[in-house]
């Protein structure tokens, strides 16, 4: 296993806009839109960096350099940069509600798990359904006895206290209880309120600070920020990119009408908020460079970093150990339903009867048809590649008490002498994070 402390952290900073084409059919004829996924798969930050590097001839694979990455990072001038990962998908936001004299429970507004609430104090975690005490889900069509002894059981929002006990900040209500994360407290109404109770108020933003991410690994409740503003104690933020639609036209010369091929699509780009760059670990020692970065030509400036801010609180949790069930999704990975399928899904095989749940979301679908020019050479070839899909990072997988593997994990299939899957061994694909 390579050790990530020898790696070079380099700092990504678009000149203008990226484009990553998603891996989806394209017809330039059919006047489509030519849409994007970001941040962009390891691969594509991969071969940027080594486009910097001197060539070496004889060499074409080069599977000597090693990688991780892309994050993001976020550095203003006169502050200390902060690191940035995705927000583990089963995080929820737990705000505390009032009911006023005259009003009732459904009085109040609702909010959805597919929205970050405006108002909010601490947050949970989803769990594995409970036959036992969570019985109310059979209401609405979940029989547990359906997924059997290796099946996965659904992952369901946290049971809050009942009525006025609630988890509660410092100082807020009288402590009845404690946990390893937090205090549970009574809550008293105030004069002119019937009742003030916990209730799940939707999800985090897509962003939190690595030092935060720590804390959950660690099993704590983070709390919410005293601030809308960003500052270095703010635990989560939203996208912090914007996209740009950029409208393509080919003329056919001498005409006034547009190419029958490559005439006319339009570019769904991103365009970084200020301060905001990519960061990714790289094994070669790279000079301060422009290179191309996605599709379209777009560049960006390549700068080395004395150290990564943050990276050293979460390389405890490359490993797992005694009393960490949670695996979170550090980098894409990639799961077959059966040894050498090809057949991908979010649960890889080897792993079946040993989770206790999973929170994830759509995958990150990558190949498909490549067009590329060799150095010297001005024609163009085209290759076809297999396509994939990646789980995303953030995704989470709870693992049954005992069953949580005895060695270092990756989250990739098993297929010995493989090159495609050296090539994402090196690249650190499927790297696992481990906490509580």
């Amino acid at each position: 296993m390579f050790d990530l402390d020898k790696l070079n952290w380099y700092a990504i900073d678009p000149v203008d806009l990226l484009l990553m084409r998603e891996a989806k059919p394209f017809s330039p004829g059919d006047g489509s839109w030519a849409k994007g996924q970001f941040p962009p798969l390891p691969i594509t930050v991969f071969q940027a960096l080594r486009s910097a590097t001197e060539r070496q001839e004889g060499n074409r694979t080069q599977r000597q350099h090693q990688f991780i990455g892309p994050f993001l990072l976020y550095s203003p001038p006169d502050e200390a940069p902060t690191l940035w990962l995705p927000t583990p998908n089963d995080m929820v936001c737990v705000s505390t509600r009032t009911i006023k004299d005259g009003e009732s429970k459904n009085d109040q507004e609702s909010e959805t798990l597919d929205e970050t609430p405006t108002r909010w104090h601490r947050t949970a975690r989803f769990h594995p359904l409970n036959q036992t005490s969570d019985l109310a889900w059979q209401l609405v069509g979940f029989d547990p006895s359906q997924f059997g002894d290796n099946g996965l059981i659904p992952m369901v929002p946290p049971r809050l206290s009942a009525d006025t006990q609630a988890i509660a900040h410092e100082g807020d209500g009288e402590a009845i209880a404690s946990t390893n994360t937090a205090t549970l407290r009574r809550f008293t109404p105030q004069a002119g309120e019937k009742e003030r109770y916990e209730a799940v108020s939707g999800r985090p933003p897509a962003w939190i600070q690595a030092k935060y991410l720590a804390d959950y690994l660690n099993g704590a409740s983070i709390a919410a920020p005293g601030s809308s503003s960003l500052t270095a104690d703010t635990p989560f933020h939203d996208d912090p990119w914007d996209v740009q639609v950029l409208p393509h036209i080919k003329m056919k010369s001498d005409t006034r009408q547009v190419k029958d091929e490559e005439g006319y699509f339009t570019e769904v780009s991103i365009r970084m908020r200020p301060y905001w760059q990519l960061v990714a670990g790289f094994s070669a020692d790279l000079t301060a460079k422009v290179v191309r970065l996605g599709g379209e030509g777009h560049r960006a400036i390549i700068t080395r970093l004395d150290s990564l801010p943050q990276w050293d609180k979460l390389q405890k949790f490359l490993s797992p150990e005694s009393g960490r069930q949670t695996a979170y999704v550090l980098t894409p990975g990639l799961a077959e339903t059966a040894p050498e399928s090809e057949v991908y899904s979010l649960l890889p095989h080897q792993w079946a009867g040993k989770l206790a749940g999973c929170v994830g979301d759509r995958p990150l679908l990558w190949g498909g048809m490549s067009v590329f020019r060799k150095t010297g050479d001005t024609k163009q070839e085209v290759a076809f590649q297999p396509q994939r899909a990646f789980i995303q990072p953030g995704t989470v997988y709870r693992f049954k008490a005992g069953q949580v593997p005895s060695q270092q994990e990756r989250l990739l299939p098993d297929a010995n002498n493989s090159n495609w899957l050296k090539t994402f061994e090196t690249l650190h694909y499927g790297t696992l994070l481990w906490g509580q």
